[in-house]
């Protein structure tokens, strides 16, 4: 079957390659390199042998007095462990030099100072320069720009230059690069510093001018529109006056009457904001009197804004359904109470349980929504406590709402406790 793993792919004609495992390591050769993997290890190193009669190998066996000899074409050379094996030298990663290209001027080879962060300007042009010198050949070399990219480039051979960057915005950048051999040897990275200066119109005193500029300009506006607008409905207002005052009695005496009554959500059929507040409030004064502990889990659809710009409101709407349904499923209607909180979020109330009993519940209902047949997943908050002075139900909704902005933190899809 084909393999292109190591050692193969350690070598430029991996298909001259021979391989034999001995007592002191594998080694995997062809007739310019020998590599060799200690026992008990998954790293192949270069065997750096010298002299004239160590070129050209040709074959590897253990012959019968248990000797590991190495056949070449000027001679044959025999392993002896009782050799201590040589430390390798180190690889680093050194930068050769950067070269800074500017409008209107000429490039500009600039010099190397260790420990000195060079400022730039905006438009400015980079060329660097790296190279990592080693005795086995076949360096590889990757970069990476903190404060501009975060991934790493693909690794690719030493060349002139190794990276142009155009700077374009002010900051703080740090250039990374990482260098490897063809047997797998990491070199020490490097990191070299440097600095792009903001622009005069980009200084903290021009963004003030530019701030109190547009405020002046603002109140001025806002002042004119006002004025303006204050003449215009002047004399509306004071026709309408009369009319409003005889309608307000009426509509809030109605609104307190729809107030009284409306405790289902019209949308998903559980009880609404208003039914919720209630049932806090008499849960809390009820667990009070029993010294039991309450919990309460806030529940949020995460990405929904997303799913309704995909699908549209009215799949949102059926989404919002079927997800009430589904909490419904897993909520007990003796003492619990499941309801819309607003929008994406719900609530559940739950008498009697701690916070280990609520977090396992929660965690039951983020589970029947982490399925790959789930259009959407929840993020739940979770608190309880046992009602006592100086505590009041607005507490508890307060530490559940913070723990549930945590779980949408942390990734979304998850339950956080108000302790964590």
């Amino acid at each position: 079957m084909p393999f292109d793993g190591a050692p193969f792919n350690l070598f430029e004609r991996p298909f001259e390659v021979g391989l034999i495992q001995t007592a002191h390591g594998d080694f995997a050769f062809d007739r310019r390199r020998l590599l060799r993997r200690l026992p008990g290890t998954d790293d192949w190193q270069l065997v750096g042998l010298g002299g004239p009669v160590a070129r050209g190998f040709s074959g590897i066996r253990v012959d019968a007095d248990g000797k590991l000899r190495l056949t070449t074409w000027g001679g044959v050379l025999q392993y002896d462990p009782n050799v201590p094996e040589p430390a390798l030298v180190p690889l680093a990663v050194k930068l050769d030099g950067w070269t800074l290209h500017r409008a209107g001027e000429p490039d500009l080879r600039l010099p190397l100072q260790p420990g000195l962060a060079p400022t730039l300007h905006p438009g400015d042009r980079l060329s660097f320069e790296a190279a990592m010198p080693s005795l086995g050949g076949g360096v590889e070399l990757r970069y990476r720009i903190d404060g501009l990219e975060s991934a790493w480039s693909a690794w690719q051979p030493p060349g002139r230059p190794l990276l142009t960057l155009h700077l374009a915005a002010p900051g703080d950048y740090s250039l990374r690069v990482e260098g490897r051999t063809r047997n797998g040897r990491l070199g020490t990275p490097l990191r070299f510093d440097f600095r792009v200066a903001p622009a005069w119109w980009q200084t903290p005193w021009a963004r003030l001018a530019q701030v109190l500029a547009a405020l002046l300009l603002v109140l001025l506006a806002a002042q004119w529109i006002s004025r303006w607008r204050y003449r215009h409905y002047l004399q509306r207002n004071r026709l309408l006056e009369q009319r409003i005052t005889e309608r307000t009695a009426e509509l809030e005496a109605a609104n307190r009457k729809l107030a009284e009554l409306a405790t289902e959500d019209s949308l998903t059929g559980v009880a609404n904001r208003r039914a919720l507040e209630q049932a806090l409030n008499r849960e809390w004064e009820r667990c009070a009197e029993l010294g039991q502990p309450l919990a309460m889990a806030m529940i949020d659809v995460d990405h929904f804004k997303r799913f309704n710009d995909t699908h549209g409101h009215l799949e949102g709407d059926r989404q919002l359904v079927r997800v009430a349904r589904t909490l419904a499923e897993r909520v007990r209607p003796v003492r619990e109470l499941l309801a819309r909180y607003g929008g994406e979020e719900f609530a559940v109330i739950l008498p009697g349980a701690d916070v280990a009993e609520a977090v396992t519940r929660a965690e039951a209902m983020r589970a029947a929504f982490d399925h790959p047949d789930s259009a959407t997943t929840v993020s739940i908050g979770v608190a309880a406590e046992v009602p006592g002075p100086g505590r009041s139900p607005a507490d508890l909704m307060r530490a559940a709402d913070q723990a549930l902005y945590a779980a949408k933190r942390r990734g979304r899809n998850r339950v956080v406790a108000a302790t964590e």
